[in-house]
């Protein structure tokens, strides 16, 4: 898919679909919104215009509808509804976009105009990044968020939690507290007198690092709390308040198929390490603030379970004494007094948690990246993952197996784009990717799986392993209006030589 092109692709995808005859009028009539706005929408887009956008060749929509289109008769699967067996996997990558809601959405209305959800084989799953990203959500840990997916801003969503807290009507602030992005553009303005950074790494994960950085040095206080105390961030920190590792503490973990199960610990923490609601429970405590009276890890989750009561994640009937004897996860929505199960479905009666009970269309439309290319930087950069390692490298940099088979950034680069900047035999050379912001090194690695146009990155490595390897000194600050997910997928780049390799640490570990 070119740069920006997923909305492109998405819309020419469902425009094919119709065209095929795959559209349930029906479901879309009974159970959503603004479907007639959806079609006019889809009527007014150009195909040659999408097809363009998209970057991706007309025979292999074409293709991909006739197998989508055709999928239940050819396989003999049988959704209950006459809907195709659509299942859609996503990651990361269509959430780190100045467009990201937009791609979502756009994801959604296919299934939607298919009515292929809440049926056998069929729905848009997010693969989310990390482990139990599904749970930490359910505890409303967003800037604009309460527990059991409420929202600030609504005013019925904070009585409930200023009752349940046992707080004054009007305590809790009804505007959203500052994302992650805009948390550091604050803080580097001198806005901020605290920062307590926990369990993350912003010193090489958040974009425009040298934004981040300053914002680090400026902030008068920096607490970081870390079951690592030698990350890139952890040299910034005024306090380190060393947190005991999932392995040895006591919680949940939710996946993305809403199934919650105990972690229980395999080992006592080390040295002074303690698990965080502790550590968060002390402090609170020290600080003579009211509410937080919990003895154990179990204390902590017979609350938050009582916040989800009639939530989208309604989990009061997964009592403590549930998830003990449970063979493995148990499943949400499970409202205090019903059976745990797993393996359920959702959405099986097509009604949804709005308003009217209706699934609603958007109006989302292709649109660029938020940085193009120029002559001065023709190429596009996208970062990402490799398997082997694992965000910052905290714990995967001191693997020696890992290391020996990953032990230094690469960047993959189409031949064609290599030769125009002058490095086609430079392969497993050391070269310098440039943006507007910085540059940073990595080594060459030549590919036909690297699109024209565009070079891979992996963000894995900060400046610890060497100087000038965090991939996050090229991105960009560009958000997404919604999410505000920065947009770490996109920005222009630019390849040169350089005439020296950089100093690394031994056999590519951290230095």
């Amino acid at each position: 898919v070119a740069p920006g092109g997923d909305v492109a692709l998405l819309r020419l995808l469902t425009l094919m679909l119709r065209d095929r005859g795959a559209a349930d009028d029906g479901v879309t009539a009974a159970h959503t919104e603004g479907a007639r706005g959806f079609h006019t929408l889809l009527d007014g887009l150009d195909r040659d215009t999408l097809l363009r956008e998209s970057g991706v060749p007309l025979a292999d929509l074409e293709r991909a509808a006739d197998w989508i289109a055709d999928a239940g008769p050819r396989h003999g699967i049988d959704t209950g509804s006459g809907a195709p067996p659509l299942l859609s996997f996503y990651c990361m990558g269509t959430n780190q976009s100045s467009r990201g809601t937009d791609k979502n959405r756009a994801l959604i209305d296919l299934h939607l105009i298919l009515g292929a959800v809440g049926r056998v084989g069929a729905g848009p799953f997010s693969l989310t990044g990390q482990p139990n990203a599904m749970g930490g959500r359910e505890c409303g840990y967003l800037a604009h968020q309460l527990p059991g997916y409420r929202d600030v801003r609504d005013a019925d969503d904070r009585a409930a939690v200023e009752a349940a807290w046992g707080l004054p009507p009007g305590t809790i602030h009804p505007e959203p507290g500052r994302p992650a992005v805009r948390m550091f553009d604050d803080a580097a303005a001198g806005r901020i007198d605290l920062l307590w950074i926990a369990c993350t790494n912003p010193a090489v994960s958040m974009p425009d690092l040298s934004v981040t950085r300053h914002a680090l040095e400026r902030t008068p206080l920096v607490v970081v709390q870390d079951c690592l105390h030698d990350t890139e961030t952890a040299a910034y920190a005024d306090v380190l308040l060393p947190a005991a590792s999932w392995g040895a503490k006591h919680g949940t973990m939710t996946n993305s198929e809403r199934g919650v199960a105990r972690s229980r610990p395999g080992w006592d923490p080390p040295g002074r390490a303690r698990p965080d609601w502790r550590i968060v429970r002390d402090i609170a405590r020290a600080c003579g603030f009211p509410g937080f009276d919990f003895a154990t890890a179990d204390d902590v989750w017979t609350e938050h379970i009582a916040l989800t009561a009639g939530t989208p994640c309604d989990m009061s009937g997964l009592s403590n004494a549930v998830l003990d004897a449970a063979p493995g996860a148990m499943q949400w929505p499970c409202p205090a007094g019903t059976t745990p199960r797993t393996n359920t479905r959702r959405y099986t009666d097509l009604t949804f948690p709005t308003g009217s009970g209706r699934a609603r269309f958007s109006a989302a439309r292709p649109a660029p990246p938020a940085e193009p290319t120029d002559a001065a930087f023709p190429l596009t950069l996208t970062t990402g993952r490799v398997a082997q390692h694992w965000h910052t490298r905290g714990r995967t940099g001191q693997v020696p197996e890992l290391n020996r088979i990953v032990p230094e950034p690469v960047v993959d680069v189409h031949p064609d784009d290599a030769d125009a900047a002058g490095l086609g035999a430079a392969e497993g050379a050391w070269v310098r990717v440039a943006t507007r912001r910085g540059t940073g090194t990595a080594r060459l690695r030549l590919t036909h799986a690297a699109r024209r146009g565009t070079v891979f990155l992996p963000f894995h490595w900060g400046d610890t392993f060497a100087a000038d390897t965090a991939a996050n000194t090229l991105t960009h600050r560009a958000v997404d209006a919604v999410s505000q997910q920065p947009e770490l997928k996109h920005a222009a780049c630019r390849l040169e030589p350089i005439p020296t390799d950089p100093p690394t640490g031994p056999e590519g570990c951290r230095a």
